[in-house]
């Protein structure tokens, strides 16, 4: 695991900085909104948008993307955790037996040629 860990040091860190990133996005966002709940309250009835509301739906859109970058972060910390190396991935999806099966044919017909 001490291996693993020196050698994928960057993507962790960096999947650190924008969890914390995320994190506070996040917290502004929320804190924005509950600030001007008068405001979305208007809006639910009225359907009138203030440049407030405006703001914090860009800002939303910010945060939405951040949450997407962060995700894929973590579906790519798992799956170098689950497939650390070429060998791993071979044997988890079976790639020797696919190749054999992929060039069977190839063979046959080279076979039955000869013959």
């Amino acid at each position: 695991m001490k291996k693993w860990i020196e050698e994928n040091k960057s993507v962790l860190i960096f999947f650190g900085f924008i969890t914390v990133i995320t994190t506070i996005v996040s917290m502004i966002e929320i804190n924005m909104i509950l600030d001007h709940t008068a405001e979305l309250q208007q809006y639910a009835t009225d359907h009138i948008i203030t440049n407030d509301l405006k703001k914090i739906g860009v800002f939303g859109l910010f945060n939405v993307s951040l949450i997407a970058l962060w995700s894929f972060l973590l579906a790519f910390v798992v799956y170098k955790m689950i497939i650390p190396n070429r060998k791993v991935m071979r044997a988890a999806f079976c790639l020797d037996e696919l190749e054999y099966l992929k060039n069977l044919p190839d063979q046959l017909r080279k076979e039955l040629n000869n013959e």
